[in-house]
């Protein structure tokens, strides 16, 4: 074993006492091949954490790493195969978190981290912006409206938490697409969140209220509305977290 070899041995045992997760996501980042469980855990013995503590870690890593979108997981046969993904899909705007909570089926994983996307955007959104677009910052000395707001975001945060939960129940319990969406929007009513527009409705373009698929839609053309848009209540503003998407 060379000197450089042995240090990255060292270090990954290191790793794994402090997060098994993190050893196993370096084993899978300096192998540059797909390993399966037997080869990671060869990895890591041969780093120096004993064979049986990382087997015993392995179930909830392994289920970890389905959930990470740095790993790709592919079955080959009865085996499966954990290769590292230099070039992961580009983490979600907030905007697109939110629509993701409000429309898809996710694994509980998937929920915590789209929430987290939010709740980020959520904190951060009197000095900056919900989904790349900028806003401008009111500033005020009164530290009796700063702590307004910053209640507001965390309890609007909480809420986003709770719409999530209760819309994979209502999927789980086979509820119609309507029930849900009535359930949602009137917990985003709750958050000062309004729809602009409807999922299937036909709609008048304008070009500043809407997002059009593609280009050279007339103004004023009939479209078909594909997503809501949503607006943010705020005290004093209104703030246009995403247009309506449009074809025509």
């Amino acid at each position: 074993m060379t000197q450089a070899s042995r240090a990255r041995g060292e270090s990954i045992a290191e790793l794994f006492a402090t997060s098994a997760d993190a050893a196993v996501r370096q084993v899978l980042r300096d192998s540059g091949k797909p390993l399966v469980k037997s080869e990671i855990l060869d990895v890591l013995a041969t780093s120096g954490v004993p064979r049986n503590v990382a087997d015993a870690e392995w179930a909830p890593v392994q289920k970890r790493l389905r959930q990470d979108k740095r790993v790709i997981a592919a079955r080959d046969g009865q085996l499966v195969r954990y290769r590292w993904n230099p070039d992961p899909p580009r983490a979600p705007s907030p905007a697109d978190a939110l629509a993701m909570l409000v429309e898809a089926r996710l694994t509980r994983g998937e929920r915590e981290a789209l929430a987290e996307t939010v709740r980020a955007a959520l904190a951060g959104s009197g000095a900056g912006s919900i989904d790349g677009k900028a806003t401008d910052s009111k500033a005020t000395d009164s530290k009796a409206t700063d702590s307004k707001v910053r209640q507001a975001e965390l309890d609007a945060a909480t809420e986003l938490a709770g719409m999530a939960i209760d819309v994979e129940e209502q999927v789980a319990k086979g509820a119609s697409g309507k029930a849900v969406i009535h359930r949602v929007r009137a917990r985003m009513k709750r958050l000062r969140l309004e729809p602009v527009e409807r999922a299937g409705e036909s709609v008048a373009y304008d070009r500043t209220r809407h997002k059009a698929i593609r280009t050279g839609i007339a103004e004023g053309a009939t479209v078909l509305v594909v997503r809501p848009g949503y607006v943010w209540r705020l005290p004093g503003e209104d703030l246009l977290i995403e247009k309506p998407v449009i074809q025509d």
